[in-house]
């Protein structure tokens, strides 16, 4: 589907019907992390915004080294 949406397909589709799916898929995937954390006892939030800081960082070390 999102080879779709990315124009990796050359079949005809309808673009708003592909994204109302990945939507929904990608919905699924959230719930089901959250879901799986409330029951181990994580807190998801916090931890996404743990690797969200560490690729940030990863990310501005990669841009400011030398070339």
């Amino acid at each position: 589907m999102v080879f779709k949406l990315v124009g990796f397909r050359r079949e005809k589709y309808d673009v708003e019907e592909i994204r109302a799916r990945v939507s929904g898929e990608l919905a699924d995937v959230v719930i089901t992390a959250y879901v799986c954390a409330r029951v181990c006892g994580v807190d998801l939030w916090k931890a996404v915004e743990r690797k969200l800081d560490m690729e940030i960082e990863r990310w501005q070390e990669f841009e400011v080294a030398p070339k």
